[in-house]
């Protein structure tokens, strides 16, 4: 089977791995958490665990790993684009950045790490768990935005290279601008200002959002699972 998150990406996901047996468009089974009845309680448990304050405002930042700054096909050094030092030092103590680097970022000796404000996140098993911690997510092109847009979050995209990233490296299947809802920021100091002030993104960036929920996240709905074990497994068994 192939396990397709949503009408718009059949196609392609079947025609990019040459795929000629059964399509369950379904919905992602894995992002079923994030809109549970459980999930203020795992919230609350994860940002117990990483010693997130219940009044401090949680920045989940999540870039995704660049060609260029590949040694092989396995492993990446982290880009450096947002200064964190600066980030958190003008957000202050009432911010927590999150960072989560990418598998390929995690295959790295040197890391971020811990310090301060900044929790190195990259080797936290479950990212589901982290989005649902988080009060808002700075991405730029890694589809965790697909999976982010469920929480309702608001999310903020650093992408000082957006048109060498399409131009030169990896490149998207899909227009880049339709599926980032959110100010499309190049500068630390752009990050920080929308940072400081999410009711200003969740309000500019309103209808965009509604409109890339429902162009591209049509059949998540949280019972995703359910779905598939009742195609996959008791369908076979009948």
């Amino acid at each position: 089977y192939l396990v397709s998150p949503a009408t718009y990406g059949t196609e392609a996901l079947c025609r990019e791995f040459g795929f000629h047996n059964t399509v369950l468009e379904i919905g992602y089974p894995r992002n079923d958490v994030l809109l549970s009845d459980a999930a203020p309680k795992i919230r609350a448990e994860v940002r117990d665990r990483l010693g997130i304050a219940a009044e401090q405002t949680a920045v989940l930042y999540a870039p995704t790993f660049r060609d260029t700054m590949s040694s092989n096909d396995h492993t990446a050094a982290m880009i450096d684009f947002l200064d964190l030092d600066r980030l958190t030092a003008e957000l202050g103590d009432d911010y927590v950045i999150l960072v989560r680097g990418h598998a390929f970022n995690a295959r790295e000796s040197a890391r971020v790490g811990s310090r301060g404000t900044i929790i190195d996140v990259t080797d936290y098993p479950d990212i589901a768990q982290l989005c649902l911690a988080s009060d808002v997510a700075v991405l730029d092109y890694s589809s965790l935005r697909f999976d982010y847009a469920l929480t309702g979050k608001p999310m903020i995209f650093h992408v000082p290279d957006l048109e060498q990233y399409h131009s030169e490296a990896r490149g998207s299947l899909w227009e880049y601008e339709p599926t980032a809802p959110g100010p499309l920021l190049d500068r630390t100091d752009q990050v920080i200002e929308a940072v400081a002030d999410l009711d200003r993104v969740r309000a500019d960036h309103a209808d965009a959002y509604a409109e890339f929920r429902r162009d591209y996240l049509d059949l998540d709905d949280g019972h995703a699972t359910e779905r598939l074990v009742k195609s996959a497994v008791l369908g076979r068994r009948r």
